[in-house]
């Protein structure tokens, strides 16, 4: 069910950009600033 909702979706709501540039930098610099896990977390 969630396969064919994935589908519809990417068939009639399609994204407005296939890329979204700088977006790999970002996540790398907030998951440095957020740091490893934690045995409390």
């Amino acid at each position: 069910m969630v396969f064919l909702i994935w589908v519809y979706l990417m068939i009639f709501l399609k994204p407005e950009k296939s890329v979204i540039p700088g977006l790999k930098d970002k996540v790398k610099t907030m998951m440095k600033e957020l740091g490893p896990i934690t045995g409390q977390e």
